[in-house]
């Protein structure tokens, strides 16, 4: 006579439903829920509410708020790393104003123009 397939254990049971109620939570708005293993399943009868513009729109803003931050914080880390730069060169025979008229037109000449230019400079009289 064959066994009755047994039972889990009321601690995997809760330990299971635990997980997939963070996934759901995690993910409200999708369909598709990952299952262990790399494979996935789709929740039957699991109705999506449709956002509303006004829920779109907040949606999107906060993601456009979150990218300048990034673009920011990316930027600042940029500039840190180019500062460093200078901190190494000897700056100090240049008045602030010519150091800033240089590295101004340097930049809008462009990275190719300003260096040919440069170049063709004699080297400075020691």
């Amino acid at each position: 006579m064959a066994q009755p397939p047994s039972r889990p254990a009321p601690a995997v049971i809760r330990r299971s439903a635990a997980i997939l109620s963070a996934i759901l939570l995690a993910a409200p708005r999708a369909r598709a829920i990952p299952k262990l293993g790399g494979q996935t399943f789709l929740l039957k009868g699991t109705f999506v509410p449709k956002l509303t513009d006004r829920e779109k729109l907040t949606e999107l803003e906060q993601r456009k708020r979150k990218i300048a931050e990034e673009i920011e914080q990316t930027r600042m880390t940029l500039r840190g790393k180019y500062a460093a730069i200078v901190a190494e060169l000897e700056v100090e025979t240049l008045t602030e104003k010519e150091f800033r008229d240089l590295i101004t037109l340097a930049i809008k000449a462009g990275s190719a123009a300003s260096l040919q230019a440069l170049k063709a400079l004699p080297p400075r009289p020691s």
